[in-house]
């Protein structure tokens, strides 16, 4: 007994856990304005809205947007207790106040707008609000009373209009409760503590009452109206739930088979229209629910198993379906239970109530459509088409007696024989192999004993069957059955063959079109043996590329040969696609998006495309494997395993796929495993801008937003999204890209909101995406456009225009700068011009005059001054020419330079009998030469030339000029005797040494206007050394 229990309470531990669900509780430090919830609404926007005590609340899955009364003149709710929370058919919310009845507000949930309606007699209500209502069809009704009785309201667009009165009506309570329920015929089931139920047709007409005030049922705890058209009526009083069909002549019936004690105090819909009913057995106290009970659509009643809270008060429950996630109202905040309900069948796993589970390892079907599955414990199953139950098949012989096996691990259906063919093991500790052989038409089970364990099988188009066996002496086997004697004949190898048979670890064996049989091997690759001649082919040997010596070592767990006689293998290093015509291979591993890159089944779809169960789930590919999309499918998806087995795949006649795994059998269709279409309705649920010290917000009217256009300023933008409610919001995931500034997907695993700072101007869009948690993204993208403004400096045309502006600057201060140079060149032409005609002709004049007077006299004291002053002339002549000669512009080059130069010798020294060598290297007489530059050159060389000739006592001067390629030099040196160092020290430009005259001081600031380096020595002769930039 004491084993017994143990053994039940871990069945009941294992069942329990497997039904654990999963709740995420959020609360004020999450955002909630207050914990006290009243009412939840799942809005058509995709949010959930909650009504609390402080408040209205928007919940996006992950935090809250709360909305409160207004103060002062600020905008906002009229009051902030709030009772309900309904949407009207103008997708405003219809918002209710507790224990107020006075008005209701109409709340925009795209811009946040408010409307207060007040029933008073200028709004055309008459007599006093006891009820608001507002049905699933958005239509709001509003039940007054009053001296002249019992009114029932509707408000429409153009105000409220009376459609049901009853004159008639006393009370004798002030403040009396009164219920409306609108039903989804258009009419009315109207309830009050003093006239008890009254229903009433769609214009107001009276069609009938029941349960009136002196009846048993007293105390009305909630009405609501089921899916399958019946309202139930939940009491306090004698039985606790009613059921009535308005359509019916009947009155309201008793629900049979309820558990007795439990009272239903509140009744909650979801989307579907299914309804949940709170149990309690506490009708005097809190009121905590003990059970919870479901209609579902088919109008069933029926307990509800999930673990929904039992300990607190639930205020309010709302679902798109019960069975999925659920939002709880608790006045601890808000509750999140999660379950993914899938319609996939799952059969012998551990939800089954098996305390053992056995791996499925074989899946075959006949030809009546009927499905074999066997499992590891050497159980046969059996599904017939179109059914969802699965029987166990009895295996029994000729005589009745049942036949005991183990580890099935392979079917087959044979058509030639109706026959399913399995290998499997002896019972108990028998050694060796079965092939055993179900008869579909007289249920008679035989088995042929193998003195090899045998591992798989295939079978030819004419009926021979071939079987893969161990051996611990000869590893593998490949054997032949003989219908004739029951036994095995072992296939022998051709001699010229590569590789052996006898000795390969056969894993699956497949019949090709092309006669051969097709082994996949344990870590030795595909062979291809001929069973008529004993030849085989190693194809994985094709080439010598790295490629075919890595396949060559694969483990082969199962063959596909598809309509176009490629072979589909899966192996333990992800999936191969072999062409044998062409000799072309293809691989596909994890980083192609297989979930394992241990594939054990291969089975087509209905499209073009693949499932593929691996030891990671099932994964699906498209029939387009360049461009489409891989997508893999796992236990939280409703698979019963994650880990599937060889042979344990199958599609059959009806669409139905079937497949096997260690914890055992999932049954769906293609619909069962669509795309889910969560990628189209991810939401924006904020979009925040930021500016240099401004930030700008956008949360109205996101629904209809597809543009953004951020300014020059605002560089930086940040989206939030969120799914709808529904949705798996723990385990939903995101990915984001943003065309025009990056290429790839960014994934959002465990966050909503995503950045991007910076952005350049221009134009980018937007794209996001939602998943579960298997990573499956949905085909439809949500797109938003955001356009970034440039700065005025960024746009092409002001960049142009600034362009231009600067070139027609440049060009116009060229243009007065030639101009100017223009002027500064006729001027110095003028100037030149006319120095030389006025005064170098008075000059002229003068001399001529001196001279002549010089001729004409006798005194020798005069002839002496006039000669001085003939002198003097001549002189002052000279020293003209050279001025006349340096500004006159028409000698701004560098040959001219030269010529003046050599000339000036000539004058200078040649009549002192004085000779010179002089040198110009380098120079391009032609180049043009700065004004400033040729006088200063010049008067430097001639203060230089005179010098020699006035005090050097020379013979030979040598004068050498060179440009070179950064610099320019001017050497004079002769042959002089020079003076004492005191009295004429060396002079340099580079440093400070004491001066005498004024020559020497009119060469250092001619030479620091050029900014060149001057060295003057005229101790041992005369030598002067000048440097300085090139002359251009």
């Amino acid at each position: 007994m004491k084993a017994f229990c143990t053994l039940l309470l871990l069945f009941l531990v294992a069942t329990l856990g497997g039904q654990a669900m999963r709740i995420e509780y959020f609360t004020v430090t999450d955002g909630l304005s207050t914990r006290d919830i009243n009412d939840l609404h799942i809005g058509d926007d995709g949010y959930l809205w909650v009504a609390t005590m402080d408040g209205l609340n928007r919940f996006d899955g992950h935090g809250f947007v709360s909305f409160g009364q207004g103060l002062g003149n600020e905008p906002g709710l009229s009051r902030g207790a709030i009772e309900s929370v309904r949407a009207d058919n103008d997708g405003h919310l219809i918002i209710t106040f507790n224990e107020f009845y006075g008005y209701f507000d109409r709340f925009d949930p795209r811009d946040f707008s408010v409307e207060q309606v007040r029933m008073v007699p200028s709004t055309g209500v008459v007599g006093y609000p006891r009820t608001i209502e507002t049905d699933q069809f958005g239509r709001t009704f509003v039940v007054t009373i009053g001296q002249a009785g019992t009114i029932i309201y509707e408000y429409t667009n153009k105000g409220f209009e009376a459609i049901y009165q009853q004159p008639d009506d006393g009370w004798l309570t002030f403040a009396p409760r009164i219920e409306l329920l609108p039903l989804t015929n258009g009419q009315f089931l109207l309830y009050d503590e003093e006239h008890g139920f009254r229903h009433l047709s769609a214009n107001g007409e009276l069609l009938g009452t029941f349960f009136p005030p002196q009846t048993a049922q007293r105390r009305l705890y909630t009405m609501a109206e089921g899916p399958d058209g019946y309202v139930y009526l939940s009491f306090r009083d004698g039985y606790p739930l009613y059921r009535w069909l308005p359509e019916g002549d009947e009155g309201p019936e008793p629900v049979p088979d309820l558990d007795s004690g439990l009272h239903y105090t509140r009744i909650f819909r979801d989307e579907l229209g299914q309804l949940l009913l709170l149990g309690t057995e506490d009708i005097l106290g809190k009121q905590y629910p003990d059970e919870y009970y479901l209609i579902d659509t088919a109008g069933h009643f029926q307990f509800f198993e999930r673990e929904l809270p039992t300990n607190r008060l639930v205020t309010s429950i709302a679902a798109v379906n019960f069975n999925e996630t659920a939002y709880l109202g608790l006045r601890e905040g808000l509750g999140v239970m999660e379950r993914y309900v899938k319609s996939i069948g799952n059969y012998l796993n551990e939800d089954s109530g098996e305390l053992y589970r056995s791996p499925v390892q074989g899946i075959a079907e006949d030809s009546a459509g009927t499905v074999y599955i066997a499992d590891a414990s050497g159980a046969i199953y059996t599904m017939a088409r179109g059914s969802r139950e699965l029987e166990q098949l009895p295996l029994v012989d000729t005589a009745g007696a049942p036949v005991l096996v183990r580890e099935i691990r392979q079917l087959i259906y044979d058509r030639i024989r109706n026959a399913i063919w399995g290998v499997a093991q002896p019972s108990g500790l028998s050694k060796g192999g079965l092939l055993l052989r179900y008869n579909v038409a007289t249920g008679i089970t035989e088995t042929y004993a193998s003195t090899y364990p045998l591992i798989c099988l295939a079978m030819a188009p004419q009926g021979t069957i071939y079987l893969g066996a161990t051996d611990p002496r000869k590893v593998g086997l490949l054997l032949q059955y003989d219908e004739r004697t029951g036994g095995f004949a072992e296939l022998v190898d051709y001699e010229g063959n590569q590789v052996r048979i006898r000795g390969l670890r056969i894993n699956y064996l497949v019949h090709s079109r092309s006669g051969q049989l097709l082994l996949g091997t344990r870590q030795r690759g595909l062979i291809g043996y001929d069973p008529a001649t004993g030849r085989s082919h190693v194809y994985s040997k094709s080439d010598t590329s790295r490629q075919a010596i890595e396949m060559n070592a694969l483990t082969i767990n199962c063959i596909y040969e598809d309509i176009g006689g490629k072979w589909w293998l899966g192996t333990d290093a992800g999936l191969r696609i072999i062409d044998p015509h062409s000799g072309t291979e293809r691989s596909y591993g994890r980083q192609d998006g297989l979930s394992s890159n241990t594939v054990v089944g291969i089975v087509p779809d209905s499209t073009g495309g693949y499932w593929l169960s691996t030891h990671n789930g099932l994964v699906h590919l498209p029939d387009d494997l360049d461009n489409g999309t891989f997508r893999r499918y796992y236990m939280e998806d409703g698979l019963a395993s994650d880990n599937f087995n060889r042979y344990s795949f199958l599609r059959d006649r009806s669409g139905r796929y079937f497949f096997g795994g260690d914890n055992g059998l999932s049954v769906f269709r293609d619909d069962d495993l669509s795309v889910e279409s969560a990628g189209s309705d991810v939401m924006i649920t904020e979009v925040v801008i930021y500016g240099r010290g401004e930030t700008r917000t956008l949360s109205r009217n996101l629904d209809q937003l597809t543009d953004i256009e951020i300014g020059a300023s605002e560089k930086s933008i940040a989206v939030s999204f969120a799914l709808p409610v529904g949705q798996r919001p723990s385990l939903t995931q995101l990915r984001v890209k943003l065309d025009g500034f990056n290429e790839s997907w960014r994934e959002l695993r465990n966050e909503r909101t995503v950045r991007y700072n910076n952005l350049p101007s221009g134009r980018y869009q937007l794209l996001v995406q939602a998943a579960g948690a298997n990573g499956n993204y949905g085909d439809q993208v949500l797109t938003l456009n955001i356009r970034v403004r440039q700065y005025l400096i960024e746009r092409t045309w002001f960049q142009f225009l600034i362009a231009t502006v600067i070139v027609g600057l440049f060009f116009f201060i060229l243009q007065a700068k030639l101009r100017e140079r223009l002027r500064n060149e006729q001027l110095r032409t003028q100037l030149s011009s006319d120095i030389h005609d006025e005064v170098s002709g008075l000059l002229a004049g003068i001399t001529l005059q001196a001279e002549l007077l010089q001729h004409r006299t006798d005194d020798e004291k005069l002839r002496t001054r006039l000669q001085t002053v003939g002198e003097a002339g001549r002189n002052a002549m000279s020293k003209m020419s050279d001025v006349i000669w340096s500004i006159d512009s028409r000698r701004d080059n560098i040959g001219n330079l030269l010529q003046r130069m050599q000339e000036h010798a000539d004058e200078v020294l040649l009549p002192l009998d004085i000779r010179y060598d002089f040198s110009a290297k380098g120079f391009n007489i032609e180049r043009e030469l700065a004004g400033n530059v040729r006088q200063d050159l010049y008067f430097i060389y001639k203060e230089a030339i005179n010098n020699i000739a006035r005090h050097s006592n020379a013979t030979y001067v040598e004068i050498e000029l060179e440009q070179y390629a950064q610099t320019f030099e001017m050497f004079i040196r002769d042959n002089g005797e020079g003076k004492k160092s005191e009295e004429y020290p060396v002079y340099s430009s580079t440093r400070f040494t004491p001066k005498k005259g004024q020559g020497k001081d009119n060469m250092r600031m001619r030479a620091q206007r050029l900014r060149a380096e001057l060295t003057i020595d005229d101790r041992a002769g005369y030598t002067l050394i000048l440097r300085m930039r090139r002359l251009s």
